[in-house]
């Protein structure tokens, strides 16, 4: 049963090549020029290699071989169909023209035909990619097999096959394949869009674990490999198969060396060391199949080699592609091709892929959907028709029925003519409509192409710089007319060269020409950027007067250089003012451009209502006057002057009858103690739209209200403004007292957090607790002071603050800070610090003693008591991403409370968090808050926030109308009760400074991709959403 099921697998791979190669041949368009287009690489491509001749029919002569290097030399130095950009093709371009169904040759022979003594070695074809892993090999394809060789040594002589035009180093023929040809779908699956292949991220045997492959890679016999093909699921498709030999080369990056692997490792990460089975078989032999080795070890020389089927080899899967979606590409064929007035001829459309619909013009064929059209044409008629399918609609094709009702004669068949240029001329005898072209480039018609009835074509012939003799032709109706030109005497070309224009400002362009005589077949150039240019123009950019000179080449040598100098001059505009508003009344207004006297200017306007009145261009220094009109509306409109490359702007004020607003402001309330708020409120009548604040926090503010906590007495203003204008300034002053108010601040029997923020007592209770000191939470002018002689505590000094004076006892220490506040630790040498820290931030620093703290800040205990520290010393940066705190064990509850003052509360354990008065900040870290459970805030005085660290990850979350419960990724949950009355800040820690936009309990929702609903079902979060 195996057996018979891999006879029906090698009959079925059989068709299928079959069908490709026929794909294949009919993808080319044959040109009557020696030369074919792949309609869908845009390539064109040379029938016969170099060396042989195209006589119209077939190639004929022997190839020529090369090294690589002179291979490459021939890239822009062969004239053939009057075309001179024939090019080396890099490897991936010459790997169209193979065809692995068919060997010997291994492409298709018809569209490349070679001489009737047979298809012989060398075999090899070089390409233009030289191997980046050694400069003594280059790329080169084995035309006997197809096989792709990076080995070649560029001193072997190989063949050439020469190309031109195309997408080139494009996405879909680049010998790379970054990572950005790309789509990563998310599900273990990327997309190449050159190729629109979709393939699996990891060998077959492997698995996707979201961000890379894990496990070791399957291996298959050939016909296991290809078992796989439609039996195989994931991520939701069922029609993944293997990849054909061409497919799985596309993979292949070029530029990456031995040992590779030559394949984009961060779309296709851990890939196997091992061979990869294609479905291709090699035609060749039943007993190979095509793979791929992606490794380059050094006994495979081969980048496509064949393998024997019973071989076992690793498998990547594909699926889709162009394969399944190709547009037709179609040819049209007449029989009979040529009849006589009023007999008839098949026309039939032939497509690969088919098309299922057909759209004809020309003559009786135009509405016909099928693919044949007979036709029975009075006179010569061009047909054409474009095939569609689901993957879309492809390019015409065209055939012509040639009637034959007409003769032609030429007055003679042939002309001779001097190497130098001249016209000649042709008569025409027919009694019917004629046509004529030239089919060489140094032939032009001059006359008219077509006419009817007798006619002459006039003609002229380009001057020969070469010593060769040449011959062209020119075909009239059918008819054959011969130019043979002598050889140049051999005078090398004398050429000037100008400039246009001669000057420009820097910015501007200048095309230089150069005219030789006799004529130059090619140039070259020196002096800026026309260096390396070869045609007899060049278009320049300077920024500095440059000197550009070129000699002209032909086939007896180089000439004298010709040489000219572009000057460019720099200009440089300024206006005395950049705009202006005005009122609504109709005005006049000017403003100065100030320019170096050389330079020009222009001055343009793009408003009706603001015309210019002074003359609109000019050279240096000059006045712009300008004209306002009456605003009659009731908007304020602005218009703009362009003079040189500046912006003049004119506002005018709305032609309203509203009056400007009369505003008050008040402060509530009017005095505050240091670290506590007021609300700055505007009333304004009539109505104003918009506000400019000045004083304290508030300059910026477009509304009207704002919220400040001066550290001083402050006196704040606002003036209000609307389509009447901006009226005097209201004011208010918010007056600062000293906070003298001291509270005592306990901890709870657990392990705790307490955040400095006024000059209260901080005791902690039993448990390891930390107290974080930060200028940025902790007011001005106040004393805080510590005292904790229950279990293991830690003292942290924020990274970046200046601690101005210290003084230091056996047992006690005194800290004052940048903004004068003192903190002064009792019994200090039962705590541990920490210089740099901010254990919500998840920062850590080398844990130090008392006795080692003291000497960091530069004093010693050792001597006389009390010992200063270093004057202004500024605590340093400390380590980063502290390790995860000991989760915290769900069991006794404790109420933390809040003062009456402005605290900053880190929930550490299951607590119940209670702000009392003030304005209070509740921090919600990981670093803090671990394990099984649940901290709750509850507070509603004040106006509160919640902060939520940068970098803390939401594992889920659920909103409430006015409740929200959230679980970090630790599994620690926070319920917040009121929570509508609380603001919000994602990725904010007053300690460190840092703050962050505030939102409402709607937009918080918002962010975490739920809504506030207003029944009693929850809504819920993005599972886990990191706080950014």
């Amino acid at each position: 049963m195996k057996n018979f099921t891999r006879i029906l697998l090698q009959l079925l791979l059989l068709v299928m090549s079959l069908v490709a190669m026929n794909s294949a041949q009919a993808a080319f368009t044959i040109n009557n020029d020696g030369t074919v287009t792949d309609p869908k690489t845009g390539l064109t491509w040379m029938r016969c290699a170099m060396g042989e001749l195209w006589n119209g029919q077939t190639c004929t002569g022997k190839r020529s071989t090369y090294t690589f290097d002179k291979a490459n030399a021939l890239t822009g130095t062969v004239n053939f169909a009057g075309k001179s950009d024939w090019r080396v093709p890099n490897i991936r371009e010459l790997q169209t023209i193979v065809d692995r169904s068919v060997y010997n040759p291994a492409f298709d022979s018809t569209t490349f035909p070679y001489p009737t003594s047979g298809f012989y070695f060398p075999s090899d074809f070089w390409s233009s990619s030289p191997y980046t892993g050694s400069s003594s090999y280059a790329w080169n394809v084995d035309f006997y097999h197809g096989k792709v060789n990076y080995k070649g040594v560029r001193s072997n002589s190989y063949a050439v096959w020469l190309v031109r035009g195309g997408q080139s180093f494009g996405p879909l023929l680049g010998i790379t394949r970054p990572t950005n040809d790309y789509v990563d779908n998310g599900n273990g699956t990327v997309t190449h869009t050159p190729t629109n292949l979709t393939w699996k991220r990891c060998a077959q045997g492997q698995t996707w674990t979201g961000s890379t492959c894990s496990g070791t890679a399957s291996t298959f016999t050939f016909d296991q490999a290809n078992a796989l093909t439609g039996t195989t699921t994931f991520a939701g498709q069922s029609d993944w198969r293997v990849p054909t030999e061409d497919e799985l080369v596309s993979l292949v990056d070029y530029s990456i060396a031995d040992p590779g692997p030559t394949i984009n490792g961060s779309v296709f990460p851990t890939i196997p060391n091992s061979y990869f089975w294609s479905s291709s078989p090699d035609a060749a032999s039943s007993l190979y199949a095509w793979s791929v080795d992606f490794s380059f070890s050094i006994l495979n020389d081969n980048n496509a080699v064949f393998n024997y089927l019973s071989l076992k080899s690793a498998v990547r899967l594909v699926r889709g592609g162009q394969s399944s979606g190709n547009i037709p590409v179609c040819t049209l064929s007449a029989n009979p091709a040529s009849v006589a007035a009023g007999n008839t001829s098949t026309l039939t459309a032939n497509c690969s892929p088919a098309a299922s619909s057909y759209t004809w013009t020309g003559g009786t064929c135009a509405g016909i959907t099928g693919g044949t059209c007979t036709i029975a044409p009075t006179t010569t008629t061009s047909y054409t028709v474009i095939g569609t399918n689901a993957g879309g609609t492809g390019t015409a094709a065209i055939a012509t029925v040639t009637v034959n009702t007409c003769t032609y004669g030429l007055g003679t068949s042939s002309s001779s003519v001097a190497a130098i240029a001249s016209t000649g001329s042709i008569s025409v005898s027919t009694s019917c409509a004629w046509t004529a072209v030239s089919n060489t480039s140094w032939l032009t018609i001059t006359s008219s192409t077509s006419g009817s009835g007798n006619g002459s074509v006039v003609y002229t012939v380009a001057e020969n710089t070469s010593i060769s003799a040449r011959t062209g032709t020119l075909t009239i109706s059918g008819q054959t007319f011969t130019v043979t030109q002598a050889g140049s005497t051999g005078s090398v070309p004398v050429c000037t060269l100008s400039a246009n224009p001669p000057g420009i400002t820097v910015g501007g362009s200048s095309t230089l020409t150069a005219t030789c005589n006799p004529a130059a077949t090619s140039y070259l150039w020196a002096g800026g950027t026309c260096a390396g240019t070869s045609a007899a123009t060049c278009t320049v950019t300077p920024t500095s007067t440059i000197t550009y000179s070129v000699a002209g080449i032909n086939g007896s040598g180089v000439g004298t250089a010709a040489s000219t100098t572009v000057t460019a001059n720099t200009c440089s505009y300024f206006l005395t003012s950049d705009g202006t508003a005005v009122n609504a009344a109709a005005s006049t207004g000017s403003v100065f451009v100030v320019v170096p006297s050389s330079c020009a200017w222009t001055a343009t306007s793009n408003a009706s209502w603001l015309t210019i009145t002074s003359a609109a261009s000019g050279k240096g220094n000059s006045t712009v006057t300008y004209a306002v009109a009456a605003n009659t509306g009731t908007t304020t409109r602005t218009g703009t002057l362009t003079i040189g490359d500046k912006t003049y702007t004119v506002t005018q004020a709305a032609g309203s009858t509203v009056t400007a607003p009369v505003c008050t402001m008040s402060a509530n309330p009017a005095s505050i103690t240091a670290g506590g708020s007021s609300t700055l409120a505007v009333t304004c009548t009539p109505a104003a739209t918009s506000y400019i604040w000045t004083g304290g926090g508030c300059a910026g503010t477009s509304g009207a209200s704002c919220t400040v906590r001066p550290t001083a007495t402050t006196t704040y203003s606002v003036q209000g403004s609307n389509a009447g204008g901006t009226n005097q300034a209201a004011g208010a002053t918010v007056t600062v007292t000293a906070n003298t108010a001291s509270y005592t601040v306990p901890g709870t029997l657990g392990n705790d957090v307490f955040v400095l923020t006024a000059g209260n007592n901080y005791y902690g209770g039993a448990g390891n607790d930390t107290f974080i000191i930060s200028p940025n939470t902790l007011l001005g002018g106040v004393t805080a002071k510590i005292v904790d002689s229950e279990g293991d505590n830690l003292i942290q000094l924020v990274d970046g603050m200046t601690v101005t004076a210290s003084s230091f006892y056996s047992d006690a220490a005194q800290l004052t800070l940048s903004n004068g506040a003192k903190v002064q630790i009792l019994g200090a040498s039962k705590f541990k610090f920490q210089l740099g820290a901010n254990v919500l931030a998840g920062d850590t620093a080398a844990v130090l003693t008392y006795s080692q703290f003291v000497s960091s800040l530069g004093a010693s205990l050792s001597g006389t008591l009390p010992a200063s520290g270093t004057a202004g010393y500024v605590v340093p940066t400390g380590f980063t991403q502290a390790a995860a705190p000991v989760p915290s064990v769900a069991g006794s509850s404790y109420t933390v409370p809040g003062t009456i003052g402005d605290d900053v509360l880190a929930p550490s354990g299951g607590n119940n968090y209670l702000g009392g008065g003030g304005g209070d900040t509740y921090i919600i870290s990981p670093y803090t808050l671990s394990g099984a459970v649940t901290a709750k805030i509850i507070d509603t005085e004040g106006g509160n926030v919640i902060q939520l660290v940068g970098g803390v990850t939401i594992a889920s979350s659920s909103f409430y109308s006015n409740a929200v419960q959230f679980m970090l990724s630790n599994g620690a949950l926070v319920q917040i009760l009121g929570a509508s009355g609380f603001s919000y800040q994602l990725g904010a820690n007053a300690p460190a400074g840092v703050t962050a936009t505030s939102l409402t309990y709607a937009q918080f929702a918002a962010a975490l991709g739920a809504s506030v609903p207003t029944g009693a079902s929850a809504v819920s979060g993005s599972a886990n959403f990191v706080v950014p």
